[in-house]
């Protein structure tokens, strides 16, 4: 992974001349993580660019002047969701079967109805309704894995279980490390893929922020 400058203009004018493939998000790890840890997954040397603000120059490549977008050569490509299945669909990390690859996305897609309220959560009131629902999803993760080995119903690990990873760590580095003990399946999750090399590098390289 590389990453360039901290000074904003000069992160964009790499971003839009890299010849590395390319995500382009804010500086957290958010909506873009997933994608981030796909690349490192599978050892791709990529420019992870991290910007303050969304420029006017950056803005003219944007489809719908949001962030994050994926940059590969000419090719861009925005919305989250669809980056994290173009990059599992090109690294033949989707699932095997039609339906396989469709519970594979239904995860995908639902872990941000868990992220998103933890990260908008401001009262105390709203805190204690995002702890009843991260009980609700991680126990309802915890025992799919317990029934089925792999979160999507297959015979080998998706994106979709690393996206899961994301979520059950991103939930404790958000402040519930409470709320996520007593998955040990989920737990043993997060050992597996924090021990493949790539993974570890990625994470001890990853910048420290809030969010």
């Amino acid at each position: 992974m590389s990453t360039p400058t901290t000074n904003n203009n000069n992160i964009i004018a790499s971003a839009l001349n890299s010849t590395l493939p390319t995500i382009v998000y804010f500086r957290n790890r958010g909506k873009a993580e997933i994608s981030r840890l796909l690349l490192a997954y599978f050892n791709v040397e990529f420019l992870d660019a991290r910007v303050e603000t969304i420029d006017d120059e950056l803005r003219q490549i944007l489809p719908y002047s949001q962030l994050p977008i994926y940059k590969e050569g000419e090719f861009v490509l925005a919305q989250s969701s669809a980056i994290a299945r173009y990059l599992a669909e090109k690294y033949d990390f989707i699932g095997k079967t039609l339906q396989e690859k469709a519970i594979a996305h239904e995860i995908v897609d639902a872990i941000w109805d868990l992220v998103v309220p933890i990260v908008r959560a401001s009262t105390d009131a709203d805190k204690e309704k995002v702890k009843s629902l991260i009980q609700q999803f991680l126990t309802n993760w915890e025992k799919r894995i317990e029934k089925y080995t792999y979160i999507a119903q297959g015979d080998g690990y998706t994106y979709a279980d690393l996206a899961i990873y994301f979520a059950y760590d991103y939930v404790s580095f958000l402040g519930y490390s409470n709320e996520t003990q007593g998955y040990p399946k989920l737990e043993s999750l997060k050992q597996h893929f924090e021990t493949i090399p790539s993974i570890k590098r990625y994470i001890e390289s990853r910048p420290v922020t809030k969010f």
